[in-house]
């Protein structure tokens, strides 16, 4: 198993001479290697997802269809193609939602006493209170259980498990950090930004620093409306349409998508090169843990 000592820390790494930045074999060796441990990652958390249920339905548990988070909503920040913001704006308007069965049939789980959905939580998480391994990665902290099928299944798997949350938010959390610090410090990018806000304020929106900050703004203009009132829906979609419209128009005349997509070319460049190391640590530690889940998978 890996231990901390042999995954080098992002500071010390980034503190590497300039000649090793933006080496293309070395940001391709690294991008392989991410690539590979995307793909292993995805296997053992199907394995670590199988073996789970195996440890609640031995424990007496049925599996139950409740616990599938809510889908990401978070925006993307490029501006949007003018065909799509001509017809749909930024694609806000919560009508086109799909709106919740209110008269859906109760699940199993919703049928459960709350007694019995607090024992299902203990023996599959454990107590999550008192009993978890934590990995603060300075800004904050991340836990995972001790206990429970969850954090019995996990130790199992990855033996080191604060080295495992480590190494996953190195790899998954702070690399995007880093890759965003770049571009906030990339003078092509900025002076693309500059020129877009510009042509936005020639089109009577001020204040906008980037197309996330337009999409933020449009998302101001259905605030307060209700499903039922129609007029207003509509009229909060007219002016997100034509701050969308603004929005694409403005980057293609600034040439801002181009001028983005080269910068974060450049600094995800940047970052495989530099850390080309942590990610061979990652995806050898996700391999090592596929085959010990593997093995479990077959003993069990």
């Amino acid at each position: 198993m890996l231990t901390a000592g042999v995954l080098l820390a992002a500071g010390a790494l980034a503190a590497c001479s300039e000649s090793v930045a933006n080496d293309p074999a070395a940001a391709q060796r690294a991008q392989a290697a991410y690539d590979a441990g995307v793909e292993l990652k995805r296997l053992v958390l199907d394995a670590e997802n199988t073996l789970v249920e195996r440890c609640m339905a031995h424990k007496g548990f049925p599996q139950y269809d409740h616990e599938d988070g809510p889908p990401s909503t978070r925006p993307s920040f490029e501006s949007p193609p003018l065909e799509s913001a001509q017809l749909l704006g930024y694609g806000l308007d919560p009508r086109r939602r799909a709106v919740p069965d209110s008269k859906a049939a109760p699940t199993a789980w919703d049928k459960l006493p709350d007694d019995e959905k607090g024992r299902y939580t203990r023996a599959k998480f454990g107590d999550m209170d008192h009993d978890v391994i934590t990995y603060d990665f300075g800004d904050g902290k991340v836990s995972s259980p001790r206990g429970g099928c969850v954090g019995e299944t996990r130790i199992a798997i990855y033996g080191d498990l604060q080295e495992h949350m480590r190494m996953n938010w190195l790899v998954t959390n702070q690399f995007k950090a880093i890759q965003s610090e770049y571009l906030r410090n990339d003078a092509d990018l900025s002076d693309a930004l500059k020129q877009w806000s510009t042509c936005m304020v020639s089109r009577e929106f001020r204040d906008l620093a980037n197309p996330g900050d337009a999409r933020t703004a449009a998302g101001e203009f259905y605030k307060g409306l209700r499903p039922e009132d129609g007029p207003g829906l509509d009229r909060a979609k007219e002016k997100e349409i034509r701050l969308a419209v603004a929005d694409a128009q403005c980057a293609d005349s600034t040439n801002l998508r181009a001028t983005s997509q080269q910068a974060r070319a450049r600094a995800l460049g940047d970052v495989l090169t530099r850390h080309e190391v942590d990610i061979i640590a990652w995806r050898d530690f996700m391999s090592k843990a596929l085959a010990v889940a593997q093995e479990m998978l077959a003993k069990a």
